[in-house]
């Protein structure tokens, strides 16, 4: 951008604008002339670290009772301070009472008696703790101090953050990729949506009021000390002629002490996106005056024309919000949200997963050694005009730690745990399949805790074994919710098992989130299925084997139980409809290594009048199926089998040359290469061992625990009727793809469909993607939910009040 010369001739330059003070301190620093000086701290950074008082006075603390303190506040055990600013002092404490560490940002106790300053200290508590959203820090409690001299010292208390602001992630990386910009704009987006649809406006937004918390690099919006009310900030000019905010962040209107709404932070986030894209800022000056100038007459450089390679519509949408007039700009921060999550579903990114690592700033001192051993220009921005001028907000964290990688802990879940069922087998058939499934709702909810747990208490997982047997899995499930007292239940892998168990968890008014692929036929208000109804599964699968593989005689194979039998009547209507024949229909006991002679035998009978296999068959069963086929002579260039109960972990069991050429139908593949994917099987497989993979199943369990979070924290409890009418269509992504969401009337979860080839080593080659989404539909249309209803209760009846067949 070419800068203009300063002629002080345009009746629109601000030729002497209001003095400036910014974010920490506005009602207490003295005001920074503007006219033709240069910034202070500019050039060497003199003049910043004065502004920082790195050991303030802390007579106002009850004197210390053990090593590893500085004082005490009521029952706060004070550690040390973590930042100071013009207005107030952040400490790091322990709550002695919850027994969690915290941040608490109390008034300098000379400020306490000054009525403007508190006023506005308790303001940005208040707005702060006004906003229920994720990307906006909470705040644990707001009052008064009782001091040993009688007087009382303004507080309020935060979690105690574990990451870095956003500014110092630039200070140590320049600029970030145009994926990551999209994915941080889109949280502060969605946060100031909320904000502003509360009737508040931030006036704030720079990178140091940012911060990105570890391990997963969730956003957390800071320092509310500047937000005002809708109708307070439409009527506040520059009170007292002093402008208040970060000029490097400044809209065009803050500057010229113009009316204020919420376009305004969507400016001030304009300028962070640029900044954090390009690595450089959209206005740059070499003074104050040159600077406001850019800001209020002067267009920036495109971010296309700094970086090569910035995808259109993210340069397009930065441009809009840089507009000097208001009315040019986005009208909402909801729109920008919409704007860039359009852009994260259609590059295919994930939402979270660690994109974002934690590293050691490249300086051995504290905040003080930085600034004083002289700055360059660009750290000056980023630094003094973020950590200096912001030094009240909790951006000051990371610049307080030395050499070390960040550790500021998340709180530790204190208090009444929440208690969660997990019913899988752990043996029997189904063992191999289910202890995957298992696993993965662990390792979930072992991070849940080590985050600080859901609503601040920790989650306590009861395992209990459904041992492969329908008639165990509602005994268990009887235990976990009267004895045991869970507030949900994940589990329950076989239809059978989770048919036994929905009237047990209707009966104690739970919750049961189910896994596992299912025939369908089943609504109930209790149960939140995960896994893949049959148009999600089985109809997609005829429609590819019958166009891609050309084949339209089938024999289907299947356990003898409810989901292979009414799979097969899926299946079997579903073929017949478009004008393709099932030759064989036949079911294997529910044995682990069930004969399958008679089947083989009538299967070679009939060789030549089928071209495919669909199996259904479940668990351990498929290693002398896969086994028999092969030696019977039906390989995959003849006969391919379809299979859609073996996963990923399961075909490791088998024998390559039994099932190398075959084909696996599902809704997710652990090669999917999204950086969620990717990160959770890292994790996961830091956990339970290198080489395993994510299953279909595991999937889908994620997507469940996911809903679940959600509807507790929109409930604000774990109780299961609060939570159940709390779920809703959230929307996430999903290990199997962006955009996974809830049928909110049908308690079903949308899903992705895709077909994959194994290969010799045992692996999933991925052959057929479609890539959308597909809503679940409970009852398959080729028959009236009566006439399946019917069906269901003829086998029940069949089996003598079971859904499987075990008598033989």
């Amino acid at each position: 951008m070419e800068r203009p010369k300063n002629t002080g001739e345009n009746p629109t330059e601000p030729q002497s604008p209001p003095p400036i003070a910014d974010s920490s301190d506005a009602d207490t620093n003295p005001q920074l002339s503007s006219g033709a000086q240069t910034k202070p701290g500019w050039k060497s950074g003199q003049g910043v670290s004065a502004r920082l008082e790195i050991n303030p006075s802390l007579k106002f603390l009850y004197p210390p009772r053990s090593e590893g303190e500085i004082g005490w506040l009521d029952h706060y055990r004070i550690k040390r301070v973590l930042g100071t600013g013009g207005m107030g002092i952040v400490l790091e404490a322990e709550d002695t009472h919850l027994r969690r560490l915290v941040a608490i940002k109390v008034i300098r106790p000379e400020l306490a008696t000054d009525l403007p300053i508190r006023q506005r200290f308790i303001r940005e508590a208040r707005a702060m703790a006004a906003i229920d959203h994720p990307n906006v820090i909470s705040v644990y409690q707001v009052g008064l101090f009782d001091l040993a001299d009688g007087s009382k010292l303004p507080m309020f208390v935060m979690p105690l953050l574990q990451g870095e602001t956003l500014e110092a992630r630039l200070v140590r990386q320049e600029k970030l990729l145009p994926a990551e910009v999209v994915i941080i704009g889109w949280q502060i987006a969605d946060a100031l949506a909320t904000i502003h649809e509360r009737g508040t406006i931030h006036r704030d937004i720079k990178l140091a009021n940012i911060w990105l918390c570890a391990p997963d690099a969730q956003v957390k919006l800071l320092d509310f000390g500047l937000a005002r009310a809708y109708n307070d900030a439409m009527n506040l000019s520059t009170a007292a002629g002093t402008m208040l905010g970060t000029p490097l962040f400044m809209s065009p209107e803050q500057i010229q002490g113009k009316t204020l709404d919420n376009r305004s932070d969507l400016f001030s986030l304009g300028t962070v996106l640029y900044t954090t894209l390009t690595g450089d800022l959209p206005f740059d000056g070499d003074d104050l005056n040159e600077l406001m100038t850019l800001i209020v007459q002067h267009n920036p450089t495109p971010p296309r024309d700094k970086v090569r390679g910035v995808p259109a519509e993210l340069n397009d949408l930065i441009v809009s919000l840089l507009q000097k007039d208001p009315a040019n700009r986005p009208q909402s921060a909801r729109e920008v949200a919409q704007q860039l999550r359009k852009m994260i579903d259609k590059w295919g990114l994930s939402l979270s997963g660690g994109q974002f690592s934690v590293k050691p700033l490249p300086t051995t001192g504290r905040v003080a050694t930085l600034i004083g051993g002289g700055l360059s220009r660009r750290e000056w921005i980023l630094g003094a005009g973020g950590a200096a001028l912001g030094l009240g907000s909790l951006g000051f964290y990371l610049w307080e730690r030395n050499q070390r990688p960040t550790t500021i802990g998340p709180a530790r879940p204190v208090g009444e745990p929440i208690r969660v069922g997990l019913l899988f087998s752990q043996q029997g058939t189904t063992q191999p399949l289910e202890k995957p499934v298992s696993e993965m709702v662990t390792l979930l909810f072992e991070e849940i805790n080590a985050n600080g747990g859901l609503l601040g208490h920790p989650i306590e997982m009861i395992s209990r074994d459904g041992a492969s047997n329908e008639r165990i899995f509602a005994r268990e499930a009887e235990r976990l919710l009267k004895d045991d007292r869970v507030q949900v239940i994940f589990g329950c892998w076989s239809s059978s098992s989770r048919r036994t168990v929905k009237p047990i968890i209707e009966a104690n008014q739970s919750l049961l989130i189910y896994p596992s692929r299912h025939e369908g036929m089943e609504r109930s208000n209790h149960i939140l299925y995960t896994g893949p109804c049959p148009n999600q599964l089985l109809m997609p699968t005829i429609d590819w084997a019958m166009k891609s593989l050309k084949k339209r005689r089938f024999a289907l194979l299947g356990s003898d139980f409810i989901y292979s039998h009414a799979a097969h009547a899926v299946l079997t209507d579903a073929i017949e409809a478009r004008n393709g024949s099932v030759v064989f229909n036949d079911f294997l006991p529910l044995s682990a290594f069930a004969d399958v002679n008679r089947l083989m035998t009538q299967l070679k009978q009939l060789r030549g009048t089928f071209d495919a296999i669909l199996n259904t068959v479940t668990g351990t069963a498929n290693i002398n199926l896969y086994g028999a086929l092969h030696s019977a002579g039906f390989t995959p260039t003849t006969t391919p089998v379809i299979a859609f109960g073996l996963d990923e972990q399961a075909i490791t069991s088998l024998d390559p040359p039994d099932i190398a050429g075959h084909y696996v139908a599902g809704n997710y593949v652990s090669t999917l290469d999204s950086p969620l994917n990717l990160d959770l099987t890292k994790r996961y497989q830091a956990r339970w061992g290198e080489g395993r993979a994510i299953t279909d199943s595991m999937a889908s369990a994620y997507a469940g625990v996911q809903l679940w979070l959600a509807a507790v924290k929109r409930a604000e409890s774990a109780d299961p009727t609060a939570v159940r009418r709390a779920l809703s269509t959230t929307e996430f992504d999903g290990i199997d793809g962006p955009g996974i969401r809830l049928d909110e009337d049908m308690q079903h979860v949308w899903k992705y469909f895709r077909v994959s080839e194994i290969t010799p080593d045992r692996k999933l080659k991925i052959v057929e993607n479609t890539g959308k989404l597909i809503a679940p539909e409970v009852y398959p249309t080729s028959r009236s939910a009566k006439e399946w209803e019917e069906f269901l209760q003829a086998r029940y009846q069949e089996w003598g009040g079971s859904w499987a067949n075990r008598a033989n």
